[in-house]
């Protein structure tokens, strides 16, 4: 599950392009990291009732030019990670996925993953990609497999 930028940042005035206090910017993030974060876990617990021992993989969000490095670091840190911990079981495991290393950013960098500083271009959703598939093949599966062996299944 990968939550948008939008998502995090929906409210804030980088976003909305109205001028704020640092500390005003900080407080409207952190607003809409918690209702990003409230909405994850929504997601996995609806994904629970359909299957309660379903393994769920959360993205930390890409580096982007709307939200700050710092607030984007705190989302994955604090946020994300902090959220599979807590939400995580042994027979419904949350995994995480890092799409922050090796994104690159710059739209006009001519190695870059985004069209605009913050969408993926075909480059970045290759990327995103073969993270998820990395995660799913390295970690998910095998813990899937183990857990199915371990019920007899």
């Amino acid at each position: 599950m990968l939550m948008g930028t939008n998502d995090l940042a929906r409210r804030a005035c980088v976003i909305n392009k109205r001028a704020c206090t640092p500390e005003e910017q900080t407080a409207e993030l952190r607003a809409g990291e918690a209702e990003a974060l409230n909405a994850m876990t929504g997601i996995v617990e609806l994904a629970r009732r359909r299957n309660p021992k379903v393994a769920i993989v959360l993205a930390q969000i890409p580096p982007n030019v709307w939200v700050p490095a710092d607030e984007v670091r705190h989302f994955d840190d604090e946020g994300i990670t902090a959220l599979a911990r807590k939400l995580g079981t042994p027979d419904s495991p949350v995994f995480t996925v890092d799409l922050r290393e090796g994104f690159v950013v710059a739209p006009d960098a001519p190695d870059s993953d985004t069209t605009d500083g913050v969408h993926p271009n075909f480059s970045g959703a290759k990327k995103i990609a073969a993270r998820f598939h990395d995660e799913l093949t390295s970690r998910v599966l095998p813990s899937v497999v183990a857990r199915r062996r371990a019920a007899g299944d």
